[in-house]
C-alpha cells in the first residue's frame, strides 16, 4: 500500500482478501454481493468503534451486524489526490458531496430509524454520502481515480459496513444508498484496489 501512502498502523493484514469473497449471503440484512476482480487491503478498525464491541463487523446474523456497501473514490473537487481523500476519510469520515441528484426522491428502505427530529429522512433520501451495494456501481465512480503501483495503474474505492437502520435508499435508483458519512453510521474496512 506503499503507492496510496498509507501507513503501517492504518492497515490489518488479516483482513486482505483478493479472493473467496463469498454469493448468495447477507450482511446486516441485506444481500451481499461480492466485489470480483477488486483486491481488498484490511483497514485497522478491530477495536476501534462502540468501546470494542465488534459484532458490526461480523457475518453471522447477529442483530448488530451492519451491511456491506462500496464507495469508488474519484478525485477532483477538494480532493485531487487519493492520499489526500483517504486521509481526510480516516480523519473525519465521509463528506457529502456537491451532487445530491436523489436528494428529493422517496427514501424506500422501511427499516430506516431517524434520531433526529428535525432531519428526519423517514420519507426522502435527503442530504448526505452515496454509497452502494453494488461493487459494480464502485467501479464506476473510481474511474477518475488512478494510482500508479509498480509501473500498473489502479482504480481505488472502500469496502464498508453500514448501518442497516440508516441506510436512505433511492427509489429509483435502489443501488444508490445515502447516509450521513459519519462513524456512527459508516466504517469503511478494506481499501479496494482494481488493476485497469
Amino acid at each position: 500500500m506503499e503507492g496510496c501512502k498509507l501507513t503501517l498502523n492504518m492497515l490489518a493484514p488479516k483482513g486482505n482478501r483478493e479472493s473467496g469473497w463469498g454469493e448468495n449471503e447477507k450482511r446486516g440484512g441485506f444481500d451481499y454481493h461480492p466485489p470480483i476482480g477488486w483486491k481488498g487491503f484490511g483497514l485497522r478498525v478491530v477495536g476501534k468503534y462502540d468501546n470494542g464491541n465488534d459484532d458490526w463487523l461480523a457475518y453471522d446474523g447477529n442483530e448488530n451486524e451492519w451491511a456491506i456497501a462500496y464507495h469508488g473514490i474519484g478525485i477532483g473537487g477538494k480532493c485531487k489526490t487519493v492520499e489526500k481523500a483517504t486521509h481526510n476519510i480516516f480523519k473525519g469520515g465521509f463528506q457529502p458531496g456537491s451532487g445530491q441528484v436523489h436528494r428529493n426522491e422517496k427514501n424506500i428502505n422501511k427499516r430506516y430509524k431517524s434520531d433526529d427530529i428535525d432531519n428526519d429522512h423517514s420519507k426522502t433520501v435527503g442530504i448526505g454520502v452515496y454509497c452502494s451495494p453494488n461493487p459494480d456501481v464502485m467501479d464506476s465512480y473510481a474511474q477518475s481515480s488512478s494510482i500508479k503501483i509498480n509501473g500498473k495503474h489502479y482504480k481505488m474505492g472502500f469496502m464498508m459496513r453500514v448501518k442497516p437502520d440508516k441506510i436512505r435508499i433511492s427509489e429509483s435508483i435502489p443501488d444508490y444508498w445515502v447516509l450521513d458519512g459519519t462513524t456512527n453510521e459508516m466504517r469503511p474496512y478494506r481499501i479496494m484496489l482494481k488493476e485497469y
